[in-house]
C-alpha cells in the first residue's frame, strides 16, 4: 500500500494526512463540469507543543467549474489534459444511444413539439414510432420525467444530432432500464434525482422497453 499523501501547511507547521480520495465528474452543461470528490484526511500539528486538535473528515464536495478558465496558479495544461476537456465540452452525439433510447429521444422532442403548439402528440406519435402502446408509454415515460425532474427539461432541436446534457442523461438511464441494468440506471440518476423519486421513472422505462419489444 502506498504511504499517505501529505500536505504541508502554514509554513509546514500542520500537515494534512491521509488524502484518500476518488474524483469523479459530470458534464453540467455544454461549458461546464460538475467535479465531486469523496474524500477523508486528518489533520494534525506536526509536532507535539502546538495545541492544535488532530480533525479527521469524511465526506463529499462539490465544484462546478467553466470550461474556459483555468485557475491563476495552474500550470500550462497537456495535451491530453486538452483533449480530455475538449472531449468532455462536445456534446454526445444521438448515435451514442441504443434503440430503445434513440426512439424514444426522437418521441421526446416530438412531444416538445406538440406541447409548445398545444397540439396531442399521440397520434403523430403513434405514425412516426410504428406503434399505438410504444407512442403511449413513450408518452407516459415523457411525464413521468417532467414530473421528477429538477429543473426544465433542455431539449435540442428536433432534428438536431447533437445532445443536451439532459437528453444525455434521459438516454443512459433509459438505456439501462432497457437493458434491466438498475445499479447502471441508478448511476445515472445520482445527485440529480431523489433515490425516492427514481422508481416512477425505473417503472415507465420498463414499460416502453416492454412495450418495444412487444412491437418487433
Amino acid at each position: 500500500m502506498p504511504p499517505p499523501r501529505c500536505v504541508k501547511l502554514a509554513a509546514e507547521r500542520i500537515e494534512i494526512c491521509g488524502l484518500d480520495s476518488e474524483l469523479y465528474f459530470k458534464l453540467a452543461s455544454e461549458t461546464e463540469v460538475f467535479l465531486y470528490i469523496s474524500h477523508s484526511f486528518v489533520i494534525r500539528p506536526k509536532w507535539r507543543y502546538y495545541a492544535i486538535a488532530t480533525h479527521s473528515h469524511i465526506g463529499t464536495m462539490g465544484l462546478l467549474i467553466p470550461l474556459h478558465l483555468r485557475g491563476p496558479m495552474s500550470h500550462s495544461p497537456s495535451a491530453a489534459t486538452r483533449m480530455t476537456v475538449a472531449a468532455l465540452a462536445a456534446p454526445p452525439r444521438v448515435e451514442r444511444l441504443g434503440p430503445v433510447a434513440g426512439r424514444f429521444l426522437h418521441a421526446l422532442r416530438l412531444i416538445a413539439v406538440h406541447e409548445k403548439i398545444g397540439r396531442d402528440p399521440v397520434p403523430e406519435l403513434a405514425a412516426r414510432l410504428g406503434n399505438v402502446e410504444v407512442a403511449a408509454k413513450a408518452l407516459i415515460l415523457a411525464q413521468a420525467i417532467a414530473a421528477t425532474w429538477p429543473e426544465n427539461i433542455a431539449i435540442s432541436r428536433f432534428c438536431c444530432r447533437l445532445m443536451s446534457h439532459d437528453e444525455a442523461t434521459i438516454g443512459a438511464f433509459v438505456d439501462a432500464a432497457a437493458s434491466g441494468d438498475r445499479r447502471s440506471f441508478e448511476m445515472a440518476l445520482d445527485g440529480l434525482i431523489r433515490p425516492e423519486r427514481t422508481h416512477r421513472l425505473w417503472e415507465a422505462a420498463l414499460a416502453l422497453a416492454h412495450a418495444e419489444l412487444r412491437a418487433v
